[in-house]
């Protein structure tokens, strides 16, 4: 819900098996009640979503920095008629933070699926565990006895008033702190590209090709660009998003033979990554009988 209209309705919402560690995989099928997704054609409605949790890091957000376990899903079409799996749509990222015991922030191609912690955001805290209260006399107890007097001492001495120590003089310079050495500047890390589909050297008899992945990186994504055939793709995410983590999501269409995919990203200070893969597109052959040769000559 976003502003009270609703963005994106799944019934029911994926449900995934904790506690949740790197590694941990499960597949559940639910029904998609949004308007149906373009492309696609002849969509039922009936969907499986397939998520893993595929790697733990620190993300940084604006609420601040979080232990994180990264959960990537894959929501596809179900084939009509069939158990089956059919088009893959949909690529989402979940960040979740076991400390906090909350998602701190999603990435993904869907629309409403693309969000942050927001500063000033504070985690739950762990529930307080109240004191045992002392216990309470009982109105027929007899009163508590008073507490034995002190044994007698001979009173101390007057205590001898120390002066405080001297200040230094002035002529006499404050001792110097070791230095510090200075951060390193400028950022030399490129961004770092991982495609989750098409998988190399695929070999489809589909006319387009969807798209998916994610570019990470130490400082902001800036700009994503994906390529077919030197054409730009498609793309079935709003442009523009720039973050640590931005999701690849894109549609193209595909020649027959190798089709060659690039995608470069680049992040805020300028370094560049290029991701090549190629993909085939299989033609079947055609049926119709070949013409007869003609007979020879008399």
């Amino acid at each position: 819900m976003l502003d009270g209209r609703t963005e994106l309705e799944i019934d029911s919402p994926p449900k995934f098996s904790w506690p949740l560690e790197v590694g941990k995989w499960g597949v559940g099928r639910a029904l998609w009640r949004s308007a149906p997704p373009r492309p696609l054609l002849g969509f039922t409605g009936a969907i499986n979503v397939a998520w893993q949790v595929d790697l733990a890091e620190d993300l940084a957000t604006a609420a601040g920095t979080f232990r994180t376990l990264r959960i990537s899903e894959k929501i596809e079409t179900v084939a009509a008629g069939f158990g089956g799996s059919g088009q893959q749509f949909g690529q989402v990222f979940l960040w979740y933070s076991p400390d906090a015991q909350r998602f701190v922030k999603a990435e993904g191609n869907l629309k409403g699926l693309s969000w942050e912690l927001a500063r000033g955001a504070q985690p739950p805290t762990p529930p307080a565990v109240a004191a045992r209260p002392p216990d309470q006399p009982r109105r027929d107890a007899p009163p508590p006895a008073a507490p034995p007097a002190p044994p007698h001492r001979e009173p101390s001495p007057p205590a001898v008033a120390v002066p405080p120590p001297a200040p230094a003089s002035p002529a006499t310079p404050p001792t110097p702190h070791p230095p510090v050495a200075a951060p390193p500047k400028g950022d030399i890390q490129a961004p770092r590209i991982t495609l989750s589909s098409p998988l190399p050297d695929a070999r489809v008899t589909e006319t387009q090709v969807l798209i998916t992945g994610l570019v990470t990186d130490n400082v902001d994504v800036v700009r994503i660009q994906v390529l077919v055939n030197g054409v730009e793709a498609t793309p079935l995410r709003e442009v523009g998003v720039t973050g640590r983590g931005v999701p690849v999501s894109a549609l193209a269409p595909l020649k027959p033979g190798p089709n060659v995919l690039e995608i470069i990203a680049t992040d805020r200070a300028g370094n560049v990554t290029q991701l090549l893969r190629t993909v085939t597109r299989v033609v079947a052959p055609s049926t119709g009988s070949a013409p007869a040769s003609p007979g020879p000559g008399r």
